[in-house]
């Protein structure tokens, strides 16, 4: 998956993009949670 590709793209611009990626990731969490992805 593309995820600790993600996460490092957090770690690397900071905390500014913290939240829009974690209401993405709630977004998706929410979706496709049946898929265990988050």
């Amino acid at each position: 998956m593309t995820n600790k590709l993600d996460l490092v793209t957090i770690l690397i611009f900071g905390d500014g993009i913290i939240q829009n990626y974690a209401a993405f990731l709630k977004l998706i969490h929410t979706r496709y949670i049946d898929l265990n992805i988050f």
